[in-house]
């Protein structure tokens, strides 16, 4: 794009009659606005004269001035190709797409055999992602100049309006016109990443590393084929490989954290994980893996606070607030913190259905029992739970292949409560006695 401006304002200048030698001077020095003070000075109105005062502007990179000299000239000149060109281009430095895009259809109706401002209006287009309309004016130049650089635009509309096939046949296309066209190797291999296809998604990242073992992007596409396949041996083996190559991206500390995290090695997982939670606060994955691998480091106060962290930042799916909270509470209890642990185990009890995980109800009140001394909570709760566990094992007993140990073990468990329950009355009563 940078390089199409150049020449447009290469050929501006060359189509003007030749500067005054102090003119030439200013810009031979770059002194642009030196350059346009003179040109104020001989109160110069001329074509040429403001011409020249846009390219100064455009220099300075103050478009909205050398629009306000265009917009007049326009005025003057209605059919000039030349300003409206400028024009079209000053827009688009403000990211006034839509202007510049209506300016290059003045042009291609002026001139519609100029491929330059078809390939030109595309691009604007496509900034502006009206991805289906650049498409056809990218095939359209196409069909008159058939092009590299427009091939891989058009694979990049149908990869932007998710037409997966047809994408990857372009950017296959460009590399049989350019074996070495890293980007469109890379949008191969996503595009079959983002289809959940990671095995041939794999099998490319193989090939095209074939002749660049070194190639950091690539290594880490092949990775994150390794990650989504559950591979994490290779993903560590690969990203660590980044990591040696100098890649110090969030996407290798968050997968390769993530991968050590997964696969239980909570030591190498934790210097990545810090990097990559640094660079990206808002990453909920890795908030979630470094808190949970500050809990199993026994890091509790820093767990505490990351999986407080974590409950703020979002509203996620029952399930994982019950973990959420069930991890929060059991940091809380190792950091010999009762009260919120107890808080955040009955929290995680909203969140859980059926039969998951009801020993939190043993956990909340042997929290009551042993470390609060407030009996009468801790046996409503004891209560609850031998409830739940009789629930429990009379489905169990309703299943097809009923497991005997299992049932066993529920009867032991709630002979222990009833005994628990009924000392623990006993106890009160006595207490109240005094």
């Amino acid at each position: 794009m940078k390089t199409k401006t150049f020449y447009a304002i290469i050929l501006m200048v060359c189509s003007m009659p030749l500067f005054s030698q102090n003119i030439e001077d200013y810009l031979s020095r770059y002194q642009y606005q030196q350059a346009i003070d003179y040109l104020e000075q001989t109160n110069d109105t001329s074509k040429v004269a403001e011409m020249q005062k846009v390219l100064c502007y455009n220099y300075l990179q103050n478009y909205p001035k050398a629009i306000e000299i265009l917009l007049n000239l326009q005025e003057k000149y209605p059919e000039d190709m030349q300003i409206k060109m400028q024009l079209a281009l000053c827009y688009n430095k403000l990211s006034m797409l839509q202007e510049s895009i209506t300016y290059f259809d003045d042009l291609i109706k002026m001139d519609s055999a100029n491929t330059y401002f078809k390939i030109q209006r595309a691009d604007f287009l496509y900034q502006a992602g009206k991805y289906d309309q650049a498409l056809a004016q990218y095939k359209y130049a196409f069909d008159e100049y058939n092009s590299l650089n427009l091939v891989k635009q058009i694979a990049f509309c149908y990869e932007k309006t998710s037409q997966w096939d047809s994408a990857k046949v372009y950017f296959n296309q460009v590399l049989r016109m350019d074996s070495t066209d890293q980007k469109s190797k890379e949008e191969i291999i996503k595009i079959d990443i983002n289809q959940e296809n990671y095995i041939p998604a794999l099998l490319n990242s193989v090939k095209f590393l074939a002749g660049d073992t070194n190639n950091i992007p690539l290594n880490t596409l092949q990775a994150l084929c390794f990650y989504y396949l559950e591979d994490f041996k290779n993903a560590i083996e690969t990203l660590e490989k980044c990591v040696q190559l100098g890649d110090t991206s969030v996407v290798v500390n968050k997968y390769l954290g993530v991968s050590y995290f997964y696969s239980k090695q909570d030591k190498n997982a934790y210097p990545y994980l810090i990097k990559a939670y640094d660079q990206d606060t808002t990453n909920v994955s890795v908030l979630y893996a470094l808190a949970t691998v500050n809990k199993n480091l026994e890091n509790f106060p820093e767990a505490i606070r990351l999986y407080e962290k974590l409950l703020q930042k979002l509203i996620p799916p029952y399930s994982a607030l019950h973990t959420y909270y069930k991890n929060l509470a059991e940091s809380y209890t190792e950091n010999k913190e009762i009260q919120p642990a107890i808080e955040n185990y009955k929290k995680a009890l909203i969140y859980f259905s059926d039969y998951q995980d009801i020993e939190l109800l043993f956990l909340i009140a042997d929290l009551y029992d042993l470390y609060v001394r407030d009996y009468e909570l801790a046996i409503d709760y004891y209560k609850r739970y031998r409830e739940r566990l009789l629930d429990y094992q009379q489905f169990m007993k309703k299943q097809d292949n009923v497991n005997k140990a299992t049932i066993a073990d529920i009867s032991d468990k709630i002979k222990y409560l009833d005994e628990r329950i009924v000392y623990l009355e006993k106890k009160m009563e006595k207490l109240q006695s005094y």
